[in-house]
């Protein structure tokens, strides 16, 4: 009985699921027809042909602006013959973006900075960046013919610059960066202004200004030169001058047979690591340098004969455009020192060293600097003003001495000695 009672359940479970499997295909059935009657009905017209194909997105308009490029000679007139125009990329001046041999060339570039190369008659010039805009039609001309580059230095912006200072100007092509390449150059005083004849183009302009001791400050500036016209160059200086003087006690100026180096630095350099400026000149001159506005401490050192003494000046000010002055002074005197044997004069061919000894060391053990001559030559020493004793000997024979002691050294006087070697 069981058996028979399972066997019923089955057939039923079987039998519904085959119903709900027949429900689902005639749901599918009608799905799939009322989808192709739609098709249908939106392929065929009212009037039943097919309607006409949508059209497809037309390709968007090339975005370009317009560039008419006009070749002149000396007198504005178009150049005849054969020309030849071509653009390039600011980016990528290597590659042309277009041209032509036609004068005027009109040419249709995407927007951007173009530089224009025009070559006719032996004559090749640049016009860096023309711009192109976008749906505007712009015209430009370039004049091949020679042009002139006048170069003037200023000071701070208007101020002249002072004869002293020299300008070493050299003109290159625009495109030689490096500046492989000199074109032309001129060195001049700094309150004259060179002219430089050249072809209509582009000129790459350095100016390197130069102080009497070699200071230099560059300025380098992108000109272009237009025919029958003279285009401005302006080199400005944007520092102040510092005039260094040296005085010998104040008053009296200092031997042309001195050297002085003058170092500047920051007033807050007290460790003195890092020079602003440095220049070397004769120490009865001016020393003049070049610097940024600021206060500077400046660094005298006198370079003798036979010793070199040092000085220093602090708190100098510099003003932009201006001037700054500063001025020290080395109290020192003049040793004159004669040697002589007491037999009589020092032969030519014989060496007297003069040593110059502290006060404070009454048996010449260290001397504070020797020289030298042949003969009886005057031997001249700068020393500080002070009390030292003097020594002369013969330099074979150092037992032939003489010694002078308690010789007092003005400062900016001069002090006469004569010592007798036996």
């Amino acid at each position: 009985m069981q058996d028979s009672s399972g066997k019923k359940n089955g057939r039923r479970i079987a039998v519904v699921l085959m119903l709900l499997l027949l429900l689902m295909l005639l749901l599918l059935f009608l799905k799939l027809k009322c989808e192709c009657k739609e098709s249908a009905e939106q392929a065929v017209s009212p009037g039943g042909q097919p309607p006409a194909a949508a059209p497809g997105p037309s390709p968007p308009a090339k975005k370009t602006g317009s560039v008419e490029v006009s070749l002149l000679d000396g007198k504005g007139e178009l150049i005849q013959g054969v020309v030849k125009v071509s653009f390039h990329p600011v980016e990528k001046v290597e590659e042309t973006a277009g041209g032509g041999e036609k004068n005027p060339t009109s040419v249709d570039l995407p927007p951007g900075k173009y530089h224009v190369l025009a070559e006719a008659g032996g004559f090749a010039a640049w016009k860096p960046g023309v711009a192109v805009e976008e749906g505007i039609k712009k015209k430009t001309s370039i004049v091949l013919a020679a042009g002139t580059i006048c170069v003037r230095g200023t000071l701070d912006g208007s101020k002249a610059l002072p004869g002293d200072l020299y300008m070493d100007v050299r003109v290159y092509d625009w495109l030689d960066a490096k500046g492989a390449k000199e074109l032309q150059n001129a060195r001049v005083r700094g309150d004259q202004a060179p002219k430089f004849s050249l072809k209509a183009g582009a000129y790459r302009v350095r100016i390197d200004f130069l102080s009497p001791g070699g200071d230099i400050r560059r300025h380098v500036e992108e000109i272009p030169v237009n025919g029958g016209e003279e285009t401005p160059c302006v080199a400005d200086l944007h520092a102040g001058i510092l005039w260094a003087k040296a005085t010998m006690d104040g008053s009296a100026g200092l031997p042309a047979e001195w050297w002085m180096d003058v170092s500047v630095f920051g007033s807050e350099d007290m460790k003195r690591e890092r020079r602003i400026a440095t220049l070397r000149a004769h120490a009865d001159r001016n020393a003049l340098l070049f610097v940024p506005a600021g206060t500077y401490d400046v660094l005298y050192e006198y370079m003798t004969p036979f010793r070199s003494v040092f000085a220093e000046k602090k708190g100098v000010e510099v003003k932009a455009g201006g001037e700054g002055r500063s001025e020290a002074s080395l109290d020192v005197g003049r040793l004159v020192i004669s040697a002589v044997l007491k037999t009589g004069g020092v032969p030519e061919s014989k060496l007297v060293d003069a040593g110059v000894f502290a006060a404070g060391d009454p048996d010449l053990k260290k001397a504070l600097l020797w020289s030298w001559a042949y003969g009886g030559k005057k031997q001249v020493l700068y020393l500080k003003a002070a009390i030292y004793h003097v020594l002369a000997r013969l330099r074979e024979n150092e037992q032939v001495r003489g010694i002078a002691k308690d010789v007092a050294v003005k400062a900016g006087s001069q002090t006469a000695v004569e010592l007798a070697m036996e």
